[in-house]
Parts: C-alpha cells; structure tokens; sequence
C-alpha cells in the first residue's frame, strides 16, 4: 500500500515532539510528507521564536535550528506553489491559504495540522483534502503498519529526541501530556 501524502503545516514543524514523530513516520515510509519554501520561512521564524524562550546559549539554539531544519529539508518532498494561483478557496485565516494551495497542487489527502479549525471541512471536503492532527495521522499510518515498523519509528524518536533525558515510560508520559495519546498507546504496546 502506498503511504498517504500529507502536507505539514508549520506548527506541527514547530512542535519539537511532534516534528521528530512526523518526520520518523516518513523515513520508515508511513507518510510522503510535503512542504513548499513558504513553510520552511515560516518554520525558521517559528523555531527561533520557540527556542527564545529556552536557558539555551544563541549558539545552542541556532545548532538546534539548523538540525531541525535540514532534517526536515531531507526528509520532506519541497514543492513550490504558483503565488498567482488564486484557484484555492479561501479560509478563516488567509495566512493559511498556501498550505492549502499547496495540498490542491500535489492532491494530498490529508494537512496535517493542529490548528483543525483554521481547516473548515465544508471547505476541505468538495476538494477531497482533509485536515488531520497529529496524533490521528499516527493512529492511522501506526494502525497499518507491522510491530517492526512501529519499534523502528519509536527507536528514531527515542535517538531524536537529545534535547531531554527520558525512559520509555518518561517519553510515553511526554507524549501524552502533548495530546498524542493514541500514538503512545501504539508505541506502549511494542515497549
């Protein structure tokens, strides 16, 4: 079965915890995700305003930056959108505009999301595009795949994730505390 192609929007990019599951469901072939130049402007802005706010030294944060962004380059297809293609329908917040022009242009099923709201079905819907979070992605694409697959995604995050000490049952804990509750159970069960 071919794995589903998602757009990701910039805050589960943002999102540390998020981002390192996203882009470990991608390079053990779960999702096909898709970014476009736009997403990573607004990736780079919102890292440095999140990593701001850490005890972290600017050189610290800027090495972090830089991972976070190149993993994401190397692991996400880029795709420019046509800035004059106005063929997308509007939305609540037009900043959002193109990531949905975006998933119109590749034809991704899915945007995966955390802010659903922003993503009306009554828009989404005629396009056959949905907005998904992440934790429901990874229900989906975990529920699919072999206890191999979901052992292999978990022992990336757990090589990702450097920035925190943790044991399975601290990043399971972390997990759910972050509303990814349904990918923690999958995760649980091949612990």
């Amino acid at each position: 079965m071919t794995p589903p192609l998602v757009v990701l929007d910039t805050c589960v990019l943002a999102a540390n915890v998020r981002r390192v599951i996203l882009l470990s469901l991608a390079q053990e072939g779960l999702i096909r995700p898709v970014i476009s130049d736009a997403i990573l402007t607004e990736l780079e802005s919102a890292l440095a305003h999140v990593l701001s706010h850490t005890d972290w030294s600017e050189r610290e944060q800027e090495a972090f930056a830089n991972q976070a962004m190149m993993w994401t380059r190397l692991t996400c297809r880029q795709v420019e959108v046509d800035k004059n293609n106005n063929d997308a329908p509007t939305l609540p917040d037009e900043a959002d505009e193109h990531v949905l022009a975006l998933a119109i242009e590749v034809n991704a099923g899915s945007i995966v999301t955390e802010n659903l709201k922003d993503f009306p079905k009554q828009v989404l819907a005629p396009l056959n595009i949905e907005a998904i979070s992440t934790d429901a992605l990874c229900d989906q694409a975990l529920s699919e795949a072999d206890r191999d697959k979901v052992s292999s995604v978990l022992q990336r995050i757990k090589d990702a994730i450097t920035w925190q000490a943790h044991t399975d049952e601290t990043l399971m804990d972390e997990l759910k505390r972050l509303g990814l509750k349904k990918a923690a159970k999958h995760f649980s069960d091949t612990l």
